[in-house]
């Protein structure tokens, strides 16, 4: 049964951290909690770049009523938004031993680019206040250099701890460029594809 009303709305104030967009949730239930993280939009007019963009947090004990949204994980300082980094966006959380983890892509915002806006890392952050707080690593898990295939972006981590590894899967493709004015992004074709890895845990949170 579909719900009468939305989980969350931007607020339509573009000061807001979530004045513009609100999307991409990507939620976790822990200690009986439903604790919802999603992606968020502020325009920023006249700046570089144009837009900021965080993770939200949302709670619930039934599913049906959220708390007021707050922000859980900013960029940090490694990600300039001088350097045209928006900030982070397509959030997956994952629970494991008490501690959260939460993935998430690295988004760049530039008028020369085509689109302008992309995804251009996997990053990874660590809560061990229950997903209320969030520490970044000090570095992305892969940029999308870090294989032939996603030279064009790299995006939407999805995750799980199996067997004692993490394994994580995430989507890629080519730079558009070399595919003509007709490829965008969201059309399906031999340029896009998605990539699986194995990752240590204890290598991520010592980061």
């Amino acid at each position: 049964v579909k719900d009468a009303q939305p989980v969350l709305r931007a607020t339509g104030r573009q000061q807001d951290w979530n004045g513009f967009l609100v999307g991409e949730p990507g939620a976790v239930v822990l200690n009986d909690e439903i604790r919802l993280y999603f992606s968020a939009v502020q325009q920023l007019p006249g700046k570089m770049p144009a837009i900021a963009q965080v993770i939200g947090l949302a709670t619930s004990r039934d599913g049906a009523t959220f708390s007021s949204p707050q922000v859980a994980l900013r960029a940090p300082e490694t990600y300039p938004g001088a350097q045209g980094f928006a900030g982070f966006s397509t959030p997956f959380a994952l629970v494991h031993a008490g501690v959260v983890h939460l993935f998430h892509d690295v988004a760049t915002y530039r008028d020369e680019d085509e689109p302008t806006w992309q995804q251009v890392a996997l990053g990874h952050a660590v809560s061990t206040d229950g997903g209320k707080t969030f520490r970044e690593d000090d570095k992305p898990i892969f940029t999308r250099g870090s294989f032939d295939w996603t030279a064009g972006e790299i995006l939407a981590p999805a995750a799980l701890v199996e067997d004692g590894k993490l394994r994580l899967w995430f989507s890629g493709h080519l730079k558009i460029q070399d595919f003509g004015p007709m490829i965008r992004r969201g059309i399906v074709g031999p340029e896009f594809g998605i990539g699986y890895a194995e990752i240590s845990l204890d290598a991520l949170t010592t980061q």
